[in-house]
Formats: structure tokens, C-alpha cells, sequence
């Protein structure tokens, strides 16, 4: 009796200390569970609300958005602490998919997704574009216009012939930056065409030119500056990459870093007229690296292999049967490139050959995109005999074209994400050489639409420029003068 008296008091107390036991917690190799209850509300045309619940286990989260059927962005950072965020600076009437992700301490993660569209902007809404003018003298020749991303605040004004200019708070120093004349061929379409800052230039001094050589070539090379005098050193200059010139026209210039980090450097076909080598759709390695003409370029700098001055990206596309340094191809005469900040896109600018001007747009980056030339010429076929054909459906077509009536040479701009013009958010500017006509794209009801925001406001505009606000400015080749875009009252 005593035994079984014994037996049922350690019964009883096994039971007791299994209920005031808690269960054993998830696995810390596991992933919390999906934030629940994740809304996504449009307040505004141009705003999106977003809230979801705590996930057990989550110690951060991570939000993420994307445009149409684009790739995802991350958008407030990858280590959000709380359950809400809105998101500003969206296009109207566009549909647009958010992703939120609990993560752990071991970076385990899981997520869901919630779809919203932005209500349409009222007639009222409209902005009135003027140009007001920043630098009406001093420049010779400029024709492009960035920042360095280091909050000064300072606008770097690139001269065809080769020198870097300053505008310092508002006024431009007369000490250039940078001097290369003497490295440069300047006729025609030659000459120092694009520049890009390093995305740490604040800790290196480290940037990126593109200037045609005293040979006509292409050459991408590093210069490095001392940040406190702001002026770089000519005898810096490491080669990055080369590419031979066969013609003398066609050369392209723009050149950028990515919200990857990676540099993208667009190129033209190699000039004359029509492609006669057929460079822009061809990808089998050739010498001088003309193989590369006609592409969009993604490489690496923060590394070197092989010989060369850069890493080819792991993940960039295998074409041609390999992986190397093109990115996407099928381009002319790519005249000014940008990344929209917002969604990555890559808006393209590139210049007609007989009768169509054409604006392509590369959603998420346009890994892998063949834009076409010179099987299509915009939206129009030009040789049918050049695999795949004018009719196959792996062309990416453009988002808007125009012919000979509204002008011959296209001049790339940006989508403005400032904040200084709300009315402006989300548009597409871009402008003609010839003409001048200064021209906005925004997407309405699934169409790019254009408007026409300034007339004939002056033949020889070159470029567009972006400050590290996101503001946008205008460049003049033939005046040497640089205007900023504002939304009238």
C-alpha cells in the first residue's frame, strides 16, 4: 500500500511540474512567424500607409516594394524596429506591392506581401514647369551635372573638353576640380562625358570618368581627390576599362553607380550609321573589347581579377554562353542614363538612327534586356533579318517614342524624387537636342503619357543634372548655362 501511495505522489508531482513547465521556445534556427495583419492603405496619390503586427521572435524587420511587375527595393532599411512606415514621393495611379519580413537574431526570416494602387492625380495637381537660372556664365561646353554624395551640397559640372567645374554654394569656383584636357580627342561626339562618384567617395575620394581618348577610344578610369581643397589629381588616373572606337561618333558617356553599388556604364554601338558591324546585337567576345559596344555594362570596382582593374558581378546575365561584363544590350546611342532612386529603374535615352527617338526604361536595373537595335528602330522595324526577329516578344520595347515632327537626337533625363516640387514627383523629364522641347513621361491607367512641360526652351540642351536632394537641372552645350527645374505657384 505504502508503494502504491508512494507511486501516485511521484505521478502527481511529475504532472504538477509538466504544467508549470512553458513549452520549449522555437528553434532560434527557425523563422519568426509572418507579420499578421499587414495593411497597406493609399492616402494620398502619392503616399502609401503600411502597418502590420509584431511577429514572435522577430527582433527586426524589413520592408520592401516594388513597382508593376518590377523587382523589389528595400525602402526604410533592412532593420526596422517598428510595425509602420509610410511611404512617400509614389507616382499616382500606379500599382505597387509591398513586403514586409520578420527576421530574427540568426537572420531567419519569412514575409507576405500586400498590393495597393495609388488613386489618381486630380486635374488641379498639374505642375507648371519654368527653368530659373544657377549658372548663366563661366562654363564652356558643360554637359552634365551631378553630386557626390557627401552633403556639401556641391554640384560638379562636367566640360566637354576636359575639365571638372564646382558650384559651391551657388557660385562656380574657377579652380577646376579636375583638368584633363590633354588626354582628351574633342571633335564631334568626343571629348570627357560622364562622371560618377564613388558611393564612398565621402571615405576614399575616389570617382569615375568617361572621356574618348587622343585616339578616339573609350576609356572608364579612377581618379582620386582630396576632399578638403576639392581638387583631384590628374596624375591619379587608373585605366578601369577600354573599349576601341571603329568611327568617331556614337560614343555614349553616361556612366553611374546603382543602388547595388555595382558601376553601369551604358555604350553605343560604335558609330557610323545603321551598325554596320552589327556590334549592338553581337556577343561573342571580340578584340579591342568591341564586343561591349551597343551594352549596358555592370562591374564591379571594389575588386580586381584576371588582370583587370574591376570583378565581373557574379549574378549579371549569361549571355552569349557566358557571364562578363554586359549587363543588358541591343542600344544605339544611349545619350544620358539614370536610375530612378525610388524603384531602381533604369531610364535610358537612346538616339535614333532614320526616324524614331526612343525612351527605354529598365524595371529593377533591365538585367538581361535587349532593347532592340538595330532590329527595331523605337517601335519600328529596321532589320527584320537579325535574329530574333522585329516581332519577337523577348525585345523590350520602349515606354514612349517620337519621330522627325518633334525632333532627332533625345536627350535622357531623371524621374524627380525631390521633395521641393510635390507636384513634379514621379515624372519622367527628358528633352530633345534639336528642338528643345522639354518633355515629362508619368504612367496613367497602365500608358506612359507625355506632356509637354516647356516649349522650344532652346536648342544644344545636353543633359540633365540631379543634386543629392533629388532636385533637377537642366544643362545648355552651346550657352554654357544651367537652369533648374521648378514648379510654378
Amino acid at each position: 500500500m505504502r508503494y502504491l501511495v508512494v507511486s501516485l505522489l511521484l505521478a502527481l508531482a511529475s504532472c504538477q511540474d509538466s504544467n508549470l513547465n512553458p513549452p520549449n521556445p522555437p528553434s532560434p534556427t527557425q523563422a519568426p512567424p509572418n507579420p499578421a495583419q499587414f495593411s497597406a492603405t493609399a492616402t494620398s496619390p502619392t503616399s502609401v500607409s503600411l502597418s502590420w503586427s509584431a511577429s514572435e521572435g522577430a527582433t527586426r524587420y524589413s520592408l520592401e516594394r516594388r513597382t508593376g511587375n518590377g523587382s523589389y527595393t528595400t525602402i526604410g532599411g533592412s532593420n526596422l524596429t517598428a510595425t509602420s512606415y509610410n511611404d512617400t514621393g509614389l507616382t499616382p495611379n500606379t500599382a505597387y506591392t509591398y513586403r514586409v519580413k520578420a527576421i530574427n537574431n540568426t537572420g531567419s526570416s519569412s514575409g507576405v506581401e500586400r498590393s495597393v494602387t495609388t488613386p489618381g492625380a486630380s486635374s488641379g495637381s498639374e505642375p507648371r514647369v519654368r527653368l530659373a537660372s544657377v549658372v548663366s556664365t563661366g562654363l564652356t561646353q558643360p554637359l552634365y551635372l551631378t553630386h557626390a554624395r557627401d552633403g556639401s551640397g556641391d554640384l560638379y559640372v562636367v566640360e566637354k573638353a576636359g575639365r571638372i567645374r564646382i558650384i559651391e554654394g551657388g557660385t562656380l569656383r574657377s579652380q577646376p576640380f579636375l583638368d584633363i584636357t590633354g588626354k582628351t580627342s574633342k571633335g564631334g561626339e568626343q571629348g570627357l562625358l560622364g562622371l560618377a562618384f564613388h558611393p564612398d567617395y565621402r571615405n576614399n575620394g575616389l570617382f569615375y570618368v568617361n572621356y574618348t581618348n587622343s585616339s578616339g577610344d573609350t576609356v572608364i578610369a579612377r581618379y582620386s581627390a582630396n576632399r578638403s581643397s576639392k581638387v583631384a589629381d590628374p596624375s591619379s588616373e587608373q585605366v578601369v576599362l577600354s573599349v576601341d572606337q571603329p568611327y568617331d561618333n556614337h560614343n555614349a558617356g553616361w556612366l553611374g553607380f546603382g543602388p547595388d553599388g555595382m558601376l553601369y556604364i551604358p555604350l553605343g554601338d560604335g558609330g557610323s550609321g545603321g551598325d554596320p558591324e552589327n556590334y549592338a546585337q553581337r556577343l561573342e567576345a571580340q578584340s579591342g573589347n568591341r564586343h561591349l559596344l551597343g551594352k549596358v555594362l555592370r562591374i564591379d570596382v571594389n575588386g580586381s581579377e584576371q588582370g583587370r582593374n574591376y570583378r565581373i558581378p557574379a549574378d549579371n546575365p549569361r549571355l552569349g554562353g557566358r557571364v562578363s561584363e554586359i549587363w543588358a544590350y541591343g542600344l544605339r546611342n544611349p545619350w544620358r542614363s539614370s536610375f530612378d532612386r525610388q524603384t531602381g529603374d533604369l531610364w535610358i535615352g537612346d538616339v535614333g538612327q532614320n526616324s524614331q527617338e526612343e525612351i527605354s526604361l529598365g524595371t529593377g536595373g533591365g538585367k538581361g534586356f535587349n532593347y532592340g537595335w538595330k532590329i527595331m528602330e523605337g517601335n519600328a522595324c529596321y532589320d527584320n533579318s537579325i535574329a530574333p526577329g522585329c516581332s519577337s516578344n523577348s525585345l523590350t520595347r520602349p515606354v514612349h517614342a517620337y519621330g522627325r515632327g518633334d525632333g532627332y537626337s533625345v536627350t535622357g533625363g531623371y524621374v524627380y524624387r525631390g521633395t521641393r516640387f510635390p507636384r513634379m514627383q514621379g515624372r519622367y523629364f527628358f528633352t530633345d537636342f534639336g528642338t528643345g522641347n522639354l518633355w515629362s513621361l508619368r504612367l496613367v491607367n497602365g500608358t506612359w503619357t507625355r506632356k509637354t512641360e516647356v516649349a522650344s526652351a532652346g536648342n544644344g540642351l545636353a543633359s540633365f543634372g540631379e543634386d543629392e536632394q533629388g532636385e533637377l537641372y537642366v544643362i545648355s552645350l552651346f550657352g554654357g548655362q544651367i537652369w533648374r527645374l521648378e514648379d510654378q505657384p
